[in-house]
């Protein structure tokens, strides 16, 4: 079922962009710990966060203890939040580029799947030019996998 829901295509975008260059299961192992510590990925509420909170996390173990992770997740709040005071929904962004359509791909081998294609790279350059965190942008192929 393809997710269509703005904030939990938040929270991917964020998770996804915890994972670059770790295993997928360290950040899933601490995804519970993410909802906790960034609100639940309320972009709101994470934009709203004060520098003590801030460097809490960074004592964390709960969650992936990188200072520029960490501001990755409120940088994307802000462009999440800029995004949607300028009348522009989140979940119909993300479809857009592939035409609000589910795209399901089959390999016999998962290395032989492909690593980026012309709508992620289109996407990923509209996610840079609205603000998003670069590892975001990088990370949004395999967003779009879990997300349909």
């Amino acid at each position: 079922m393809a997710q269509t829901d703005k904030r939990a295509l938040f929270e991917m975008l964020c998770l996804e962009g915890q994972q670059a260059g770790l295993s997928w299961i360290t950040v899933l192992k601490k995804r519970q710990n993410y909802r906790a510590a960034f609100h639940h990925f309320d972009p709101q509420a994470i934009v709203l966060m004060d520098q003590p909170e801030i460097e809490a996390l960074m004592q964390n173990s709960g969650i992936i203890r990188h200072s520029g992770k960490i501001a990755a997740i409120i940088a994307n709040a802000r462009a999440f939040l800029a995004m949607e005071a300028k009348g522009e929904d989140f979940a119909r962004f993300v479809w857009q580029f592939v035409d609000n359509a589910q795209i399901v791909y089959h390999y016999p081998d998962y290395k032989l799947a492909s690593t980026t294609s012309d709508h992620v790279i289109a996407r990923s350059k509209a996610l840079k030019q609205r603000g998003f965190n670069s590892s975001a942008q990088q990370s949004f192929i395999p967003l779009c996998r879990p997300a349909g």
